[in-house]
C-alpha cells in the first residue's frame, strides 16, 4: 500500500470529515471526501486511488488529505453489464483501489474532471470487465 493510501486511511481513523463532493453528478449518493479542485480538459493527472464512490466515480489523490483528491468520473467504454451497482462498483474498486491511475481529462462538469484513464497501460473499463463477480464481491460490505 502506498505511502498516500497510509494517511488517508489514518485520516479517516482519527475522524476526517467526510463532505459531499459530487453533488448532481454520478456518486452523490455517497458521502464523498473529494476535495481538490478537478483540472481542465486536455490535462494529464495521475494519482492513486483512494475511494471509490460509485461504479464509475472516485477520488484521484495528488496528496495524503482529501483537500489534495480530485473527484473523477472515469470515463470510456466498459464491457461490464452486471446489472447490479453495487458489483459493479465492487469490481472497479477490485480493479483500482489504492492503485496509480494515469488519466487525461475530457472535460469538467459541476468541479468534476471526466477522464479516460489507465492503470500500467491499460484501460480502466478493460480491467474492470476483468474481475470476476466472485473477486468483486470480496469488495461488498460485510464479505
Amino acid at each position: 500500500m502506498t505511502s498516500i493510501a497510509v494517511a488517508a486511511f489514518a485520516l479517516l481513523a482519527l475522524g476526517g470529515e467526510p463532505t459531499p463532493a459530487f453533488a448532481g453528478q454520478p456518486g452523490a449518493q455517497s458521502l464523498d471526501l473529494c476535495r481538490a479542485s478537478a483540472p481542465a480538459a486536455g490535462a494529464s493527472v495521475e494519482g492513486t486511488v483512494l475511494h471509490v464512490a460509485d461504479d464509475n466515480s472516485v477520488c484521484l489523490a495528488q496528496g495524503p488529505t482529501p483537500d489534495e483528491w480530485i473527484p473523477l468520473v472515469i470515463e470510456g467504454p466498459s464491457p461490464v453489464d452486471r446489472h447490479d451497482p453495487m458489483l459493479t462498483k465492487a469490481a472497479l474498486m477490485s480493479a483500482v483501489f489504492a492503485k496509480k491511475l494515469s488519466c487525461v481529462v475530457t472535460s469538467k462538469d459541476a468541479g468534476v474532471a471526466h477522464a479516460r484513464c489507465t492503470v500500467e497501460q491499460k484501460p480502466v473499463g478493460l480491467m474492470v470487465a476483468s474481475v470476476s463477480a466472485e473477486d468483486a464481491a470480496a469488495w461488498l460490505p460485510g464479505a
